[in-house]
């Protein structure tokens, strides 16, 4: 067994310490400050994986987690991997990996805004995905294939745990089993729906988990288009069902792309003067014959998932007139990846980041970027 003191936190908010060779380990459960008894689980040629054994010391920001199912080992839920970290401290910690993505990838930001804290730090989320195997319902064990049994969850709202109550009341269920290979089937969750419309290995249209950090998102947004004109050609992509297009509504020509096709039908019943359409926005092909369509775009709003969007750099370059760029992105390391390209021709005029998910790694980005003089 080594001992470390852990000296920092990667974007994907595991622990950094050094190995006794130099190598840099990472480390789930591990915080700024905690001086740390490990276990090496794995190395690589320049890095390496560990696990904590023993903290010595603990960090002056560490807590007790609320959580009864909070942990790392098999068994445990493992879904907020921060409820170990003081909130405020929990703050700090997504503005500096956010800043620092910036920096390393020599994007200047004009305007860093502080990061907007979530109103509830318990009881926010109104949606999840569970699993079970006919005997159990919970989540899968970080790093396992174990299922955490669950009774509650302290992030999840009221109505969703009611939810979770009456599924657990249904066990067993023999229908609920999985079936071939797989080791359990899902439940999506979500306070708009009843329990009589839960069904397994059903998908929910996808909402924004925190709707109250969602309200504020989109108030950010409409203060950024306010100014431009209503004739202003505006092109979304990765759209959804149109939580974002809510703010366009004063818009008198906007287009909208998204792949699920449900979502842009229920986008066409909610915004019926919007050209929406269902395209894969990952495929050259399409993103060539939204290029044909749009030319005269001036506004740009995108929300891609987490992995990015590769397709950026070849976007913007055929959009001669594109004055605007509203980029919202979950992961700090693809949103920098995806600027970087553009910095010599464009600037990101203000950077706001969002704690969308309060005791995890996960931080909501929302950045304006405008084209240089």
């Amino acid at each position: 067994m080594q001992t470390a003191k852990v000296t920092d936190i990667s974007h994907k908010g595991l622990g950094v310490i050094e190995h006794s060779d130099g190598r840099k380990l990472f480390v789930e459960g591990a915080l700024p400050g905690d001086e740390i008894q490990y276990e090496v689980t794995e190395l690589k040629k320049r890095f390496g994986f560990a696990k904590i054994i023993k903290i010595i010391t603990p960090s002056a920001s560490r807590v007790t987690p609320e959580c009864q199912y909070h942990g790392f080992k098999p068994g445990k839920c493992g879904g907020c991997a921060w409820m170990m970290i003081d909130y405020n401290y929990q703050l700090d910690l997504k503005q500096n990996m956010l800043s620092t993505q910036a920096e390393r990838a020599g994007i200047e930001v004009k305007q860093l805004n502080p990061i907007q804290a979530s109103p509830k730090v318990f009881g926010y989320r109104n949606r999840a995905q569970l699993k079970t195997d006919g005997e159990k319902l919970g989540f899968v064990s970080k790093s396992s294939k174990t299922l955490a049994s669950i009774d509650e969850c302290l992030v999840l709202n009221q109505k969703c745990n009611s939810l979770i109550n009456q599924l657990n009341q249904s066990l067993p269920k023999s229908e609920w089993q999985p079936q071939g290979r797989f080791k359990w089937n899902y439940i999506e969750i979500d306070d708009e729906l009843n329990f009589e419309d839960i069904k397994i290995n059903k998908k929910t249209s996808f909402r924004q988990a925190n709707s109250d950090q969602n309200q504020f998102m989109k108030s950010w947004l409409n203060e950024k288009v306010k100014g431009f004109s209503k004739p202003t050609p505006v092109l979304e992509l990765f759209s959804g069902d149109g939580n974002f297009t809510e703010c366009l509504t004063d818009f008198s020509n906007v287009s909208a792309y998204e792949y699920s096709k449900s979502s842009i039908e229920n986008l066409k019943l909610k915004y019926p003067h919007v050209t929406a359409e269902s395209v894969n926005l990952f495929d050259k092909k399409s993103i060539k014959k939204i290029l044909s369509k749009h030319k005269d775009t001036e506004l740009l709003i995108l929300d891609p998932p987490r992995e990015g969007f590769s397709e950026l750099l070849s976007l913007v370059d055929g959009l001669e007139k594109l004055k605007t760029i509203i980029y919202v992105s979950c992961d700090p390391s693809t949103w920098s990846n995806d600027l970087k390209p553009l910095i010599s021709n464009w600037s990101v005029s203000e950077l706001q980041a969002v704690d969308q998910f309060p005791h995890t790694p996960h931080v909501e980005i929302l950045s304006l970027i405008e084209k240089n003089n």
